[in-house]
């Protein structure tokens, strides 16, 4: 077994990012119990500066020595198109 984290690309640190302490917890939390989460809420909301920041938090922390993998949704029109990138970036 490989002692590197395999997926090792995490999206840039979201600076600035105050007062979000309780959704952090909450995404990390669900993400150490369920593996997988999903972000939801309106545009300009910052949800993807919680998932950067979430994904910081935990990549800081090595809670997963394999690493963390992150994909932004932005500009996906089916779960087709983002499944074949999904396997494309696992193999």
């Amino acid at each position: 077994m490989d002692t590197e984290p395999r997926f090792k690309d995490i999206p840039s640190l979201v600076e600035n990012f105050i007062g979000r302490q309780i959704e952090l917890f909450e995404v990390v939390n669900t993400v150490v119990n369920h593996r997988l989460v999903n972000i939801i809420g309106l545009p300009g909301i910052g949800k993807t500066a919680l998932a950067k920041n979430a994904i910081h938090y935990m990549h800081d922390r090595k809670i997963f020595k394999h690493g963390i993998i992150y994909f932004s949704l932005k500009g996906y029109k089916n779960c087709g198109v983002f499944a074949k990138k999904v396997v494309t970036n696992l193999v």
